[in-house]
């Protein structure tokens, strides 16, 4: 589904905001936040913002 393929798309990038991620995938912003906010709750994924911009940028938790 759509979380297999956001993940799948951070075997290339660093990080991306969700709607990096949404022009990427082709998917509506609103569904690949939901995706996201799964992710993350689920600790696949984590969440930080910059303080110059208010977008949250997704990134895959490293393995410790």
């Amino acid at each position: 589904g759509l979380s297999a393929r956001i993940l799948n798309a951070f075997r290339t990038a660093r990080a991306a905001t969700a709607s990096d991620l949404a022009g990427l995938l082709g998917h509506d912003l609103e569904a690949v936040e939901g995706a996201l906010d799964q992710l993350c709750d689920t600790g696949y994924l984590a969440m930080t913002r910059d303080e110059d911009n208010p977008e949250a940028v997704y990134a895959l938790v490293s393995a410790a």
